[in-house]
């Protein structure tokens, strides 16, 4: 994995040329809800990034 980015709370890996993990630092609260909202709001239409698993504090998305 290469880091590509890294925010307050989490870093970002590229994980293919397709997709990149999005680790919380420190924990971090669950990625779950999170995904579950982007999911719906994707559905509906809204440019977000696909979710393609969620892991505990862990979320692979399209890159």
């Amino acid at each position: 994995m290469e880091l590509i980015a890294q925010g307050r709370d989490a870093d970002v890996d590229a994980l293919d040329a397709d997709r990149v993990l999005r680790r919380h630092r420190d924990g971090g609260p669950p990625t779950e809800p999170e995904a579950r909202v982007m999911t719906h709001l994707a559905e509906c239409g809204y440019p977000l990034p696909r979710v393609y698993d969620v892991t505990g504090t862990d979320m692979v998305l399209s890159g």
